[in-house]
């Protein structure tokens, strides 16, 4: 029990720094896509050896879980990129007036 115990504070302490330094390669060294990469990779990786830890039925689960959140995730994104551009640009190239009197009748 006692090197049980050792193991999950080690691990709880792992995991924080792997998220602190995850947060680094994020934050600190800048935005592109290609810089975030390590970071995704490296969450990828954790993932993978994780779940490489559970029987059938928990892999199953995990599995039709991670496509729900990964659904959500994508169309909130989704949702929230054309509400951010809604406000910019219409379809026909014209600059969006908020005030325009055709869309509040």
């Amino acid at each position: 029990m006692r090197e049980f115990t050792k193991s999950i504070i080690s691990y709880s302490l792992a995991t924080s720094l792997f998220a602190l330094q995850q947060f680094q390669n994020l934050f600190v060294t800048g935005e592109s896509e290609a810089v975030r990469q390590p970071a995704a990779q490296a969450f990828h990786s954790l993932k993978h050896a994780t779940t490489d830890q559970f029987g059938e039925t928990l892999s199953s689960a995990f599995r039709m879980l991670d496509n729900v959140q990964r659904g959500m995730v994508s169309w909130s994104f989704g949702f929230f990129t054309l509400q951010a551009g809604e406000g910019r640009q219409r379809k026909d190239g014209r600059q969006k007036d908020r005030h325009d009197a055709s869309e509040l009748r």
